[in-house]
């Protein structure tokens, strides 16, 4: 039996933290990370094996959404609002953290089972973006249900 591919959406914030410990976000803000890079230490695949020799070159926070999937009913607009969600709860926090580091960013990911994907981001959200000056990549894949 076939089983439907749902298209998967997710973010992921990351914070450079320049020369100091990524960790100090953390601290700041009292939202755990969800991985710490730190410059100097080994680059790792996904399987956590070190990438034949190549080193992190910057300090990263990273934050990162749950993976969402389409059947539950769910966009990417959801998982934007999920990263935009903590940040509302500390916002004084974030904004100075923002602040004091201005490399930051929004990592958006879309895996799409169709030929014809589609997103729409209401003005309620880009005005919540706009408040943390974030910028935003897209990293989207229309990919083959087979």
């Amino acid at each position: 039996m076939n089983s439907i591919k749902q298209n998967e959406f997710g973010c992921i914030l990351f914070i450079d933290t320049l020369l100091d410990n990524p960790s100090i976000i953390s601290q700041k803000t009292k939202v755990e990370y969800s991985k710490l890079l730190l410059a100097g230490e080994p680059k790792l695949k996904i399987d956590g094996k070190p990438m034949g020799g190549l080193k992190n070159n910057a300090n990263l926070w990273i934050y990162e959404t749950p993976k969402y999937y389409e059947e539950d009913g769910r966009h990417l607009n959801f998982a934007i609002e999920s990263i935009l969600d903590v940040l509302d709860m500390h916002e004084d926090e974030f904004l100075e953290v923002f602040n004091l580091y201005s490399k930051y960013h929004l990592l958006c990911y879309c895996y799409f089972f169709e030929n014809n994907p589609y997103f729409i981001f209401k003005k309620g959200l880009i005005s919540r973006l706009e408040k943390y000056k974030i910028e935003i990549e897209f990293d989207m894949y229309c990919l083959p249900e087979d």
